[in-house]
Order: C-alpha cells, then structure tokens, then sequence
C-alpha cells in the first residue's frame, strides 16, 4: 500500500464536494499521485410487473426514481474528476469506481480500500446525507475498519 494511491469516497453531499476540495489543494501538483473516486449506489430490484394497480404504479416511480439517482450520482462524480483535473491531478492519475452495494456502504468501502492497496483514504465527515452512501456514518466506521491507512476525515 502506498500514501499515493488515494481512495477518495464520494456521495454528493456537502461534506463530501469538502473531501474532492481537500484533495484538489493538498495533492492538486503531486507527482506520481493515483486518486480514486469511490461511489456506491443501492441495488435497483428488477421485476416484471403485470397489470396495474396504485401500488404498482408506485412501485415503477420508486424504481425509476432510483435509476435516475444513480445516473446522478455516476454525473457528480465525474465533475468531481474534472474538478481534480482542473486542480493539476493529470486526468490519467484520476479513476473513477462506482458500484452496486454489496454489504454496507462502509465495510465496500473498506474492502476496496484494502483490496486496492490504497494508503490513504479521504471521506467527509459525519453522517451521510448523499444517497449514494447513505446509511450511517460512514467516516466513523471506516476509521475503525482501517487501522493500517491513512484516513483523513474532512
């Protein structure tokens, strides 16, 4: 794992537009710099509905709502790329990983982090608002999941 290779988690919420921002100054002219944007979106159920009904009807709007929120998410994260770019992280040193949840939002993040051999991780502090992520603090537990990073909480 190297303190290079950055893992930084993005929901949309304030505080996490405050970790992109964070990074822009502190690594914006750092050479050899590997940034990761790390977002994580709720599963959207697939069913093939018959007929109609107020509740089904529900169900469709529930779940197209989901699908646009998700093509939300995917947007923000790529002008939390451009931002980077724009702060002088050369646009080949930045990816962008954006998943299904698997288990928590915390613990697939942490996954990633340790799977990754990423050496610091950047999230915003406090409880999540951001409806990619959304579900807790995740900054919190990730601080006590990764006791061998970095973890910088903005």
């Amino acid at each position: 794992m190297l303190w290079n290779k950055v893992l930084l988690i993005f929901d949309s919420s304030e505080n996490s537009l405050r970790a992109v921002e964070y990074v822009a100054k502190m690594y914006g002219k750092t050479e050899g710099l590997q940034v990761t944007i790390f977002g994580i979106y709720e599963k959207v159920p697939r069913h093939d509905f018959k007929g109609t009904s107020p509740v089904v009807d529900k169900l469709h709007s529930k779940l197209a709502t989901m699908e646009i929120e998700i093509a939300r998410g995917q947007a923000r994260i790529k002008e939390a790329q451009t931002l980077l770019a724009k702060a002088g992280i050369d646009s080949k040193a930045i990816s962008i990983k954006y998943m299904e949840r698997k288990t928590s939002a915390a613990k697939d993040a942490a996954a990633e982090a340790r799977d990754g051999g990423y050496g610091t991780i950047i999230v915003g502090r406090g409880d999540s608002k951001g409806y990619i992520l959304a579900g807790g603090n995740i900054a919190k537990d990730l601080v006590s999941q990764l006791k061998d990073r970095a973890v910088c909480v903005v």
